[in-house]
């Protein structure tokens, strides 16, 4: 078991045939390989992934670079919904906000905070 499985440098090792991370098991809360397609964003996991290495030199996206663009969604869907910017009417939105994204399911409970999101746990194989 390992915290480090989504990081882009355990992966490429993994790849190039390092053997001792093979068939590890860790946790992350979003993988490229998801197979859920955004709502509000139309993408993908992985064509979000394609697009952010594209953008930044083909350097991988963790899954904070996903959650950061899910949440901009989060808000833009609001917005929407609000036919507003104002801060009143789009924090209503949000409260009552439940959006699927390629990141998963976002909403927000009593306090604020996210209150879909749940853990994955991911492996890789070797190769």
């Amino acid at each position: 078991l390992s915290e480090t499985i989504d990081k882009a440098s355990f992966i490429s090792r993994v790849a190039a045939g390092w053997w001792q991370g093979e068939y590890v098991l860790g946790p992350t809360q979003w993988t490229s390989s998801l197979p859920t397609t955004g709502t509000f964003s139309r993408l993908s996991s992985s064509e979000f992934a394609d697009m952010f290495r594209a953008r930044f030199d083909g350097a991988e996206v963790s899954y904070n670079g996903a959650a950061q663009f899910a949440a901009a969604c989060a808000l833009g869907a609001a917005i929407e919904a609000a036919d507003s910017v104002e801060t009143a009417a789009v924090r209503a939105q949000l409260e009552r906000l439940t959006l699927d994204e390629f990141y998963g399911r976002i909403a927000f409970g009593a306090e604020h905070q996210i209150s879909s999101a749940g853990l994955l746990v991911v492996q890789h194989p070797p190769g």
